[in-house]
């Protein structure tokens, strides 16, 4: 199974200076995508990131002989843990968290993790499905245990997953029309047109966008 795959992320502006909120690592081989959004502090958003993401893509990048969704729990659960520990031991003791995001294609599925401000949509033979939880938490990794689907995946699928911000009513409608008049538009302009929007307003974003060939 071949994909294309791609992640745009933009920063958010704070007090008129540009911060990355969101991060994303790219998982080895390009089967899938992780990212992140710092959530408290501006000062701690990297950090928080980067605590998160860091040992969920060291786990999910070693050899493994579970499935994809046993892995991903795993790895998912042990971030939560070294993250909470990470935070812990800072001297700066303000409330962070991190919203939390994961794509994996292993043996023909596709496995969506998620917890905080994120969302993922499968699209496939022109029908749009939601695969993410729609009872969004306002809270991060700390405060709300991930959710995860997992589905086979069939030839042409179209994942688009991110940031709440990347999925604005501007940004839903303008990929929308281009699906509708060129089907098979490259992931990585999908991704960027997710998150343009979100970069117009000043707001921090990341996209993933992964095709099926």
């Amino acid at each position: 199974m071949r994909i294309d795959g791609y992640a745009s992320v933009v920063e958010e502006r704070v007090r008129s200076r540009p911060i990355a909120r969101h991060h994303v690592r790219k998982l080895r081989r390009s089967r899938g995508f992780l990212f992140a959004g710092g959530m408290g502090s501006p000062r701690l958003w990297a950090l928080a990131a980067g605590a998160a993401l860091d040992p969920l893509e060291a786990s999910l990048n070693e050899r493994h002989d579970s499935g994809g969704a046993v892995r991903l729990r795993e790895a998912s659960d042990r971030s939560r843990r070294l993250l909470a520990t990470y935070l812990d031991g800072l001297l700066e003791r303000l409330p962070t968290d991190t919203s939390l995001g994961a794509l994996m294609i292993d043996s023909g599925e596709l496995h969506l993790l998620s917890t905080g401000a994120c969302r993922g949509y499968l699209l496939r033979r022109g029908e749009a499905r939601r695969l993410s939880t729609r009872e969004e938490s306002e809270e991060g990794l700390l405060g709300a245990p991930p959710a995860l689907c997992s589905l086979a995946l069939e030839p042409a699928d179209l994942i688009l997953a991110g940031s709440t911000t990347a999925f604005s009513a501007r940004a839903i409608g303008k990929v929308t029309t281009v699906i509708r008049e060129a089907p098979d538009t490259p992931a990585g302009v999908l991704a960027s047109l997710l998150t343009e929007p979100a970069s117009r307003a000043g707001l921090g974003a990341v996209a993933v966008a992964i095709r099926i060939l």
